[in-house]
């Protein structure tokens, strides 16, 4: 190339530029990290039932294409388990496209330096992608539980999405983020320059009839759970169909309210194969649920017991055990724990155990336990619990003792948000 150069200066050219063969074993290395990543985050959405039954949703594998045809930034959004990132991880499969999937809670750093880091690379994402080691095909950057980059840097997350687009106008942006968080994640892209219209936000519904009528045909251990609408309901979102195919045959399921129905399905699956384990793992996966959701949905320091071992083993927790750091694998699994320690929290007031300043006292306040106890009052309410209807006349009853006794922004959340399902 030199001698090439030689001539070519020769000849009063510009001459050809040299780029050090450091410099592109650098951005090999950089590109192998950056793709090792994305395979561990891709390895956790699962887009098949039971690992065989592929569902086909092609109207919203449509959408998807369609979107990130015509646009840099498409959210999909959904409620929990409905199958938003393994529909994304179907679309991005196609030639067409090279991917690199990361977590929201990546983008959650105080610098775009520790954003890096938590790749393992330090070259800048918009170089890299500037790279031809990428190839032809168009570039979509994944973003899994998008809602997390709002857990506390929310403005160098939002910078750091925004620079990738203007240094790089071809890269795509998949972001998959929760329903119940829809509206303050665009308004935070909005507050920060990056409007999404309404054409570019696809939300995910329930399967189909027919849908789940083909898993039925093929796994029949679902059949009796079918027969009601309300349990034929709840396995219209994938996690919990898939989860029922999983597991032994839950006894007068027809019987049970949905939140039952909900708490069987998952105590099943936390509860494991060994019964010696069964309360350990229990208390395990709220600890770890709660410690997680104070800090932002990040990795957490735990013991590696044989539970906690166990729970890694089954995709329960997930993270780094090698060095003990873990998470749920799933945000279900979270709000599962989340919502075992309010219930268990209730039931102490219910029996005299705790009174109900101290209730409040023990729920935590970080945004999505929350969102878990707003969601604990409205399940007991549209079920008609009446122990609860005794236990919401006595928090009107203890109001202004409990201002003096708690966060203001738990009762101002109770108040708030519960106002209307109370004069129901």
């Amino acid at each position: 190339m030199q001698k090439i150069n030689e001539v070519i200066k020769g000849k009063g050219w510009a001459e050809i530029p040299l780029i050090p063969i450091e410099l592109c074993q650098q951005i090999i290395n950089q590109y192998n990290k950056l793709i090792d990543n994305s395979e561990s985050v891709l390895k956790r959405i699962k887009n098949k039932i039971v690992g065989k039954i592929q569902l086909p949703r092609q109207e919203y594998k449509d959408k998807i294409n369609s979107s990130l045809e015509t646009g840099n930034i498409v959210i999909i959004t959904g409620e929990a388990g409905i199958g938003k990132s393994a529909l994304a991880k179907e679309v991005l499969a196609n030639n067409k496209y090279c991917s690199v999937a990361v977590l929201g809670d990546d983008l959650d750093e105080s610098k775009e330096s520790e954003i890096l880091a938590n790749w393992n690379i330090t070259t800048r994402l918009p170089e890299l992608f500037k790279s031809p080691i990428w190839g032809d095909g168009g570039k979509v950057l994944l973003v899994e539980s998008a809602e997390r980059m709002l857990n506390g840097n929310t403005d160098t997350a939002v910078l750091f999405l925004e620079n990738l687009l203007k240094e790089n106008q071809e890269v795509k942006n998949s972001l998959h983020n929760r329903r119940n968080s829809l509206d303050q994640f665009r308004l935070c892209l909005a507050c920060n320059g990056v409007i999404v219209t309404d054409d570019y936000v696809i939300d995910i519904g329930l399967l189909s009839d027919g849908e789940l009528m083909e898993v039925e045909r093929d796994i029949p251990q679902i059949q009796p759970y079918c027969l009601t609408d309300k349990t034929r309901h709840i396995l219209r979102n994938p996690f919990y169909l898939n989860t029922a195919c999983s597991i032994a045959t839950i006894a007068n399921a027809s019987t049970l309210k949905e939140s039952e129905f909900k708490d069987r399905l998952c105590r099943q699956i936390i509860s494991g194969k060994k019964p010696e384990l069964v309360s350990q793992r229990i208390e395990v996966l709220i600890d770890v649920a709660r410690r997680t959701s104070k800090i932002g949905m990040n990795l957490v320091k735990c013991e590696m017991t044989d539970a906690v071992k166990s729970l890694v083993d089954d995709d329960i927790l997930v993270g780094q055990p090698e060095q003990g750091l873990l998470r749920p694998g799933h945000d279900i699994l979270t709000d599962w724990g989340l919502y075992c320690y309010i219930d268990n929290n209730y039931r102490e007031v219910e029996s005299g155990g705790i009174n109900l300043a101290q209730f409040y006292q023990n729920i935590d306040s970080n945004i999505a336990s929350r969102n878990m106890f707003r969601q604990y009052i409205d399940t007991h309410i549209s079920e008609e619990d009446k122990n609860l209807d005794v236990f919401i006349r006595r928090v009107f009853r203890l109001a202004w003792t409990m201002c003096s006794m708690m966060p203001y922004s738990m009762l101002s959340l109770f108040l708030t948000m519960e106002y209307h399902s109370l004069l129901q």
